[in-house]
């Protein structure tokens, strides 16, 4: 590519068109070209047009470590002649490919889009190659109101073909002093910033998401290509693939029992705790760009009496601060603590009885700020109690409730406040929200009996929640003291509890095991509604448990596997949405 050198992040979203969804059910599951679901290395990559000429050597290419390569569709509405040669040839030397289209501000936006779009099919764009790009670094003389309006018709257009938005290619300071817009911060980024430690981003760092592929050099040697070449890296999670890489097999944590339980207590870090075939409470991390090699007895210290009798509730209150709570075999509220150090060190405190018992169900936590902690359960006779940790425990409070059945659920919008929701014994679903000042009262929020415990996940001033009924997924919203009616969504049928994680305002990941038990993702916006679901490749015999990876905007799904050890899988391939294929190549 020809750019600045001082250039800018990525995220992505699915644009739910009538022919996007009209195309979802044409499209085979399964991934058709494997790819790595973590790598402790970032991957090494690099981009390509005609200027490289027409005998690229792909296998020494492959051989010298580039796993992925961005090749040139077209610039402006002409195509680039070598580009099917150069997707093959990358294609059958396990490179992974992924097209861009340059695009000329002064050129019809929609032939652009078309071009792009017909080259994908001629090469079979599908499940597991890089969602294509669209590289912005000219404008061709034209305003800024102009590029930015033409910029948006090729997004849509491709859009709505693929079902995913494509990737933005720029660079920082071309971006901010000519497009200077976070209109398209929900679009992945590949960022191109030469000769430096690491690349700036613009538009606040792309929405908060960063960046997902760096060009970092356009002066690089690679065997098998004659001359210079861009060189490319990925990011610590995931390259923009379009679909969802392979489910990976964590064997290091082989005695799950019940549900597994994930947080992220800051960037590039998570914990997956679980309740061991033994009883006890277990730990594995994924820290330092890697899994852990083995998993850790968090609980064995407490005895007998510690031994978990529900899934635990894992919550953060702030970096290096991860705090679990169960009911222990004695029917008492525990809690275990775990204290980050040094390059993802950390040691786990011994467990400890808080002295609440008996309880009636599993306990909840929620961190509604930064060093608070609030721990809801079902006491033994029906009620709700609460209790509050700001560098100490304030003390069991009940609140006003009826009968509860199951399991509260809790989730938080910051500022100290929080809402915990609940079924009543005939199903119906209630919430009551704590201020500072205190509990404003239980409300019903619905009339229909859920399946099962609701799932929760607050995004700015609202909360989204999800819930089955009678294996079909339903979704209401709370903003404030308003409550949006729940809506049948129609196109899911879920066994046991979603997992759900707002993306923003109005935009939700539901990660959910059908009756079969395959485990699947889709994506909920507002205006759109559910878009999915597509299947993950596995099965699994619990109910997936979904973190976001704190301040990096990557997803992950953990879920217990038939034989007891622990899956996962990214729910959103390196983004903050997942890409769901719909292209259909015969057009």
């Amino acid at each position: 590519m020809v750019g600045s050198p001082f250039g800018g992040g990525v995220r992505f979203r699915i644009t739910a068109t009538a022919t996007a969804l009209a195309l979802l059910a044409t499209v085979p599951g399964g991934l058709l070209r494997s790819a790595d679901v973590r790598a402790a290395a970032p991957r090494e990559g690099i981009d390509v047009s005609a200027y490289q000429g027409s005998s690229i050597a792909w296998h020494s290419v492959a051989a010298s470590g580039i796993s992925f390569a961005y090749i040139r569709a077209a610039d402006g509405g002409s195509p680039d002649g070598q580009f099917a040669t150069n997707w093959r040839g990358a294609a059958a030397a396990g490179v992974t490919p992924g097209a861009y289209l340059f695009f000329e501000p002064n050129q019809n936006p929609v032939t652009q889009a078309d071009l792009l779009i017909s080259q994908l099919r001629a090469v079979g764009f599908t499940h597991g190659d890089l969602v294509p790009t669209i590289d912005v670094e000219t404008t061709d003389g034209e305003s800024q109101a102009v590029v930015v309006a033409n910029l948006r018709i090729v997004v849509n257009s491709v859009s709505a073909a693929i079902g995913s938005l494509p990737a933005i290619y720029c660079s920082p300071s071309w971006w901010n002093g000519n497009i200077n817009s976070a209109a398209f911060t929900l679009d992945p980024l590949w960022v191109a910033n030469w000769f430096v430690s690491q690349p700036s981003v613009p538009e606040n760092n792309w929405g908060g998401t960063g960046w997902q592929v760096w060009q970092f050099s356009d002066a690089g040697v690679v065997p098998g290509i004659s001359g210079r070449v861009d060189l490319d890296q990925g990011g610590v999670r995931s390259l923009p693939y379009y679909g969802f890489p392979d489910p990976l097999a964590l064997p290091q944590a082989a005695n799950v029992a019940g549900n597994p339980q994930t947080v992220s207590d800051q960037p590039g870090d998570i914990n997956v705790l679980w309740r061991g075939t033994n009883g006890h409470l277990w730990s594995l991390s994924f820290r330092n760009g890697t899994w852990g090699t083995s998993s850790m007895d968090v609980s064995a210290a407490g005895g007998a009496a510690a031994a978990l009798v529900s899934d635990p509730s894992v919550v953060s209150a702030g970096p290096g601060l991860i705090d679990a709570f169960w009911e222990g075999e004695d029917g008492s509220l525990w809690y275990a603590g775990f204290t980050g150090g040094w390059f993802g060190s950390g040691t786990w405190s011994a467990p400890v009885s808080l002295g609440f018992h008996p309880l009636g169900s599993a306990p909840r936590a929620v961190s509604p700020a930064r060093g608070l902690i609030d721990v809801f359960w079902k006491g033994t006779g029906g009620g709700l109690w609460v209790d509050r940790y700001d560098g100490g425990w304030s003390g069991a409070t009940p609140l006003d409730t009826d009968t509860v059945g199951g399991n509260p659920v809790v989730a938080s919008t910051g500022q100290g406040s929080d809402t915990v929701f609940w079924r009543d014994t005939t199903g119906a679903l209630f919430a009551d929200t704590g201020e500072p000042y205190g509990f404003l009262g239980p409300e019903r929020l619905t009339s229909t009996a859920l399946a099962a415990d609701p799932s929760v996940s607050a995004a700015g001033a609202g909360i989204d929640v999800f819930w089955n009924s009678a294996g079909e997924l339903w979704h209401g919203a709370l903003s404030g003291s308003t409550w949006s009616p729940g809506v049948a969504l129609g196109t899911e049928t879920v066994a046991g509890n979603p997992s759900v994680v707002d993306l923003a305002p109005g935009s939700v990941i539901v990660d959910s095991r059908e009756p079969s038990g395959l485990m699947a993702s889709s994506l909920y916006t507002t205006a759109s509604g559910l878009v999915g679901p597509e299947g993950l490749g596995a099965t699994a015999s619990s109910d997936p448990s979904s973190v976001v990876f704190a301040g990096a905007g990557a997803i992950d799904v953990v879920w217990r596997s038939s034989s007891d050890t622990l899956w996962v899988a990214p729910a959103c391939p390196g983004c903050a949405a997942p890409a769901i294929p719909v292209f259909n190549p015969a057009g």
